[in-house]
């Protein structure tokens, strides 16, 4: 049985830096990505997308616009990145393990009023990654 646990949206437009640095630097350069979940290989085949368009996320060509956090820890649980495809944008939403879970063809950048964009968990998001970053970059 899996647990579910309360999600909060960020933008990369509105922040924290902290955290997009976070999900940058956990994702890597280039990342092979997990296409093996059967909600995606529905998606990809209702809106004519093909695996190749998505099994690399190469940061050059992606554009990471927004990531996920467990309310209750700060942590991303996933992230969702675009890139210019047809006449809108590929986006493709990356959860655990670089385990692509859907696809979406849309236009727009993803900010909306789902977003947070300040105040009490805005700031405990921000002290989360900001320590996440600093644990990482020490020695040892």
């Amino acid at each position: 049985m899996t647990t579910r646990f309360e999600k909060a949206r960020f933008h990369i437009k509105t922040g924290p830096r902290s955290l997009f640095e976070r999900v940058k630097m956990i994702m890597g350069e280039n990342p092979a990505l997990k296409l093996h979940a059967p909600h995606l290989k529905k998606r990809l085949f209702e809106r004519g997308v093909s695996i190749e368009d998505i099994n690399v996320l190469q940061q050059d060509e992606w554009e990471l616009m927004t990531a996920e956090v467990r309310v209750d820890k700060g942590k991303f649980v996933n992230c969702a990145w675009r890139k210019p495809y047809r006449n809108a944008f590929l986006w493709v939403v990356v959860g655990f393990g670089e385990t692509v879970e859907t696809v979406i063809l849309k236009n727009g950048d993803g900010l909306n009023d789902q977003v947070v964009t300040s105040g009490e968990l805005y700031d405990f998001v921000d002290e989360v990654n900001r320590n996440l970053m600093a644990e990482n970059r020490s020695p040892g």
